[in-house]
């Protein structure tokens, strides 16, 4: 190992004008070749244990834009949000806009709303795997579906990640 800092130290040292001199590069691979293969064998040792037993996941994403019932109190929201007291905007009942879009993307996370395709997801699932494992709403929604408000928007985001390719299209 002191070599090796050794030839860096003389690479910049003798190239203070930031020019690359390859012979010197070269020196320094020949040298430490057996250093380097055996860095590279070891990444791609790694590398091809982790491609072997990962499984690859497929995702289908899709967005929605949530639209508030009050358009018509545009001024009024425009005054409400530069309102910093938020009891006093309660008050005046403004500013309400974005607690309704958060109410309804909880909404939308909601069993309620989710079920169909939770159901539907644990029957693809049963047919298409053997360990019979049961799959509760919350163990699906936390491992399979992603539902994010994007910041500063009304939109958002749903996404919904598989191992299996089938079921995704």
């Amino acid at each position: 190992m002191p070599d090796i800092e050794k030839d860096i130290q003389n690479y910049f040292s003798q190239n203070s004008d930031e020019d690359i001199d390859i012979k010197s590069l070269i020196k320094f691979f020949k040298r430490n070749k057996n250093l380097l293969i055996k860095f590279m064998l070891i990444s791609l040792s790694i590398s091809g244990v982790l491609l072997f037993f990962t499984k690859p996941k497929y995702s289908g994403e899709f967005q929605i834009v949530l639209k508030s019932k009050n358009t018509g109190n545009n001024k009024l929201a425009e005054l409400g949000s530069s309102i910093g007291n938020p009891a006093l905007r309660n008050y005046l009942k403004v500013g309400r806009q974005k607690n309704e879009i958060k109410t309804e993307v909880q909404i939308l996370k909601s069993p309620s709303v989710l079920m169909p395709v939770y159901l539907f997801a644990k029957d693809l699932k049963k047919e298409s795997s053997k360990n019979g494992k049961e799959l509760t709403y919350k163990s699906w929604l936390k491992k399979h579906v992603s539902i994010n408000l994007q910041k500063g928007t009304s939109v958002l985001d749903i996404n919904y990640i598989e191992t299996n390719k089938e079921n995704i299209f």
